[in-house]
């Protein structure tokens, strides 16, 4: 068995110790597709002796990033396949019991653990009846050598989509997702998102892009539940200062397509809400 962890980063900094000393605790490699970061990501990422960084400059003609990032791991004759993004972190019992999770899958299957999404917090996972709760995402995917990866530019599933599909229990293991933690850099990375849509994809309306996002906006009816104390057992955590920090680069892109496309190309966006963003045209 050959265990390799892929991942697609770019300007993650807060989250590479803990998302790096996690993975590392249950891959034999882990490779990481950088897509020109301009933080400490990649020189983070070198203290890991795991850890393989390819720039994306190095991606000519491998087409998109998940699919470049399949084919090396088979390359280096990976068995089974990690897909963890750098804002992700594998619950203390999830590495303690990954051989369980790595062998109840067999070639060509996948199985799926709880992804717990840390609402506004490190400590509380949202758990009611939205679309971000009670889900259990790909995370490991055992290779039959026949599978093959299909996936768009921007929203594309983390491992070959195939069947069956084994659902992991979160007593045996569960992955953290810091994504909603700190809320605002949230709020940045979405309307970051937003306007690349309008960016790349200038047949698909306003109203559309609006709606496909409309789910990261901010609801008043949240319920949480706090992950037992046991899950964090030397796991390394984040700081959320550092998390909002880090996510003005995107502000600064967001300006620099005001710029080339001007402001009005842009005003009908669900973007306005986000201060750092009305801050612009000041």
């Amino acid at each position: 068995m050959k265990i390799i962890g892929i991942t697609p980063i770019k300007n993650e900094s807060p989250f590479i110790d803990s998302f790096a000393t996690s993975l590392s605790k249950v891959c034999d490699k882990i490779i990481v597709l950088d897509d020109g970061s301009t933080d400490d990501t990649v020189s983070l990422l070198k203290k890991y002796n795991k850890i393989e960084v390819i720039s994306v400059s190095d991606n000519n003609g491998w087409g998109s990033k998940r699919n470049t990032l399949f084919n090396l791991a088979r390359d280096y004759g990976a068995t089974h396949m990690v897909a963890l993004d750098a804002d992700e972190t594998l619950t203390a019992n999830a590495v303690e019991n990954f051989d369980i999770i790595t062998s109840s899958i067999n070639p060509g299957e996948r199985c799926t653990l709880h992804w717990l999404p840390m609402w506004k917090s490190l400590y509380d996972y949202r758990n009611d009846y939205s679309v971000w709760s009670n889900s259990y995402k790909d995370f490991v995917i055992c290779d039959d050598g026949a599978m093959s990866y299909s996936g768009n530019w921007i929203h594309e599933p983390r491992l070959p989509i195939v069947t069956p599909t084994k659902q992991i229990s979160s007593e045996i293991g569960a992955v953290f997702h810091f994504q909603f933690s700190s809320w605002d850099a949230f709020q940045i990375k979405q309307s970051w998102y937003r306007c690349l849509e309008r960016v790349k994809n200038p047949h698909k309306s306003v109203n559309e892009i609006n709606h496909n996002y409309s789910i990261t906006l901010d609801d008043n009816n949240v319920m949480t539940t706090k992950a037992p104390d046991e899950w964090y057992r030397d796991v390394i955590l984040p700081d959320l200062n550092s998390v909002y920090n880090n996510v003005h680069w995107r502000i600064t892109q967001i300006k620099n397509w005001f710029v080339e496309y001007g402001v009005d190309y842009f005003k009908d966006l669900n973007i306005w809400h986000v201060k750092e963003i009305k801050d612009i045209l000041k």
